[in-house]
């Protein structure tokens, strides 16, 4: 690490790039050692300007830096792979504005990255961007017409456009498709009880917990059904295995 160090410090970057190469053929890597981890990105910059970003490439992907290999691959004109990092790069952000940059970055580069469709679909839909989320995943159904969630997730949006006749259309089918997945028979569910089929929504609530009995917002759904219903003896036991469980009090419920 010394010699690493001492070699780029005199520019020497070529020496110093060698023997990293030599040192983790050699040893196992522990990324723990900050200054470690703080030479190799300045050796990488370093290898980035002078254009060798292939060399550069191998000491981001061992820091997982996905921003840097998303540039570094842009460059050699690997457009595919750039693409790709740059979705890596959109899930790793917490911040909505950001996600939106990085996904569509990856379909400017890759109009193929169909997931980055309903990617970018659900970071407009958490921005209350309703119509661009809605053109998404128009797209992303158009690419995939058998994944279910892309169904699921428009319907959410219809349900937010005030279009419910819609939204059980996608809920439908969502659940056509993949007939196992729990979250579908619960978000119909919840559908069922805005609408006052309550009947219908306990079916689908019932069907959620034998798919999943760990999801406490299954049982709390269902509670609010039976107080609906007036039957609060059984609401009662649904709300204290919600709270045994931990309560998500997802907005989308």
């Amino acid at each position: 690490v010394k010699a690493i160090q001492l070699l780029h410090k005199s520019g020497k970057t070529s020496e110093a790039y060698d023997i990293w190469v030599k040192h983790c053929k050699d040893h196992d890597v522990l990324m723990k050692d900050v200054d470690y981890v703080d030479t190799l990105r300045k050796i990488a910059n370093r290898l980035s300007k002078e254009n060798r970003n292939t060399n550069a490439i191998q000491i981001w992907e061992l820091l997982e830096d996905y921003r840097k290999l998303a540039s570094a691959h842009e460059k050699l004109g690997h457009l595919e792979n750039a693409a790709t990092f740059w979705r890596n790069v959109g899930e790793q952000e917490t911040n909505l504005s950001e996600q939106i940059k990085c996904f569509s970055k990856a379909l400017e580069l890759n109009p193929d990255e169909a997931d980055c469709y309903s990617l970018r679909g659900w970071a407009y839909f958490e921005d209350k961007q309703y119509d661009q989320s809605m053109t998404d995943y128009n797209k992303a159904i158009k690419h995939d017409s058998n994944n279910g969630d892309n169904y699921l997730s428009r319907g959410l949006i219809f349900i937010r456009q005030d279009n419910r006749e819609k939204a059980i259309k996608d809920f439908n089918r969502a659940i056509k498709l993949n007939s196992q997945n729990p979250i579908y028979y619960a978000v119909r569910g919840a559908w069922y009880k805005l609408e006052g089929l309550f009947q219908k929504a306990l079916e689908d609530l019932n069907n959620a917990i034998l798919l999943d009995d760990q999801e406490s917002e299954f049982y709390r759904q269902r509670g609010l059904v039976y107080v609906k219903k007036r039957d609060f003896q059984k609401a009662e036991l649904d709300y204290n295995q919600a709270n045994k469980l931990g309560q998500n009090n997802d907005p989308d419920f």
